[in-house]
């Protein structure tokens, strides 16, 4: 065989050990965790910005309800100004309290995937936020992919939060 000037081939480095593959693994499913929370609280903040807008609707309802009230006319159709009006500031109304149910659901499950509690509480809220089409099922799927990772159920069964990279100072003594 010609020699092809390599030379000796040089041995594979050794396999980390456990300890530090465990920790590396911890590390990730941190990180992973703490870009889940602030996912949940952008949209959270945005649903709860966004959940004010069929308030318009309530508005338009009732004073549609208010300012035709007295305008029928004998003989014309059998529509109840103050019946449409009341139908557009209810269907506002359910409007704002599912939208804002949502917000509320998106941001209680940015503080338990904070405190490592409620994990299925978060795989809820996961489901709920896949309907957020496409950022809302971006977050939801990968949601489900970090909170069924066997490191983060162990995070969320010992609820061991994380204080997101923040040391509280210690206070001076007296």
């Amino acid at each position: 065989m010609p020699d092809d000037g390599a030379g000796p081939a040089t041995p594979l480095p050794a396999p980390p050990s456990e300890a530090i593959d465990s920790e590396v693994r911890r590390r990730i499913d941190e990180e992973h965790l703490r870009l889940l929370r602030i996912g949940y609280l952008v949209s959270g903040i945005l649903n709860a910005v966004f959940s004010l807008f069929p308030l318009f609707y309530v508005a338009m309802g009732l004073w549609f309800a208010g300012a035709f009230a007295g305008s029928a006319r004998p003989g014309a159709a059998d529509v109840n100004p103050r019946l449409v009006g009341a139908f557009f500031a209810a269907m506002g109304i359910g409007a704002f309290l599912f939208l804002a149910a949502g917000a509320v659901l998106k941001l209680v499950v940015a503080g338990a995937i904070r405190r490592r509690r409620a994990h299925t509480l978060c795989l809820v809220g996961a489901a709920w936020t896949c309907l957020g089409i496409p950022w809302g099922t971006v977050l939801g799927v990968l949601t489900f992919v970090v909170l069924e990772r066997p490191g983060v159920r162990a995070l969320f069964a010992s609820g061991t939060a994380s204080d997101g990279g923040v040391r509280a100072a210690a206070s001076p003594p007296g």
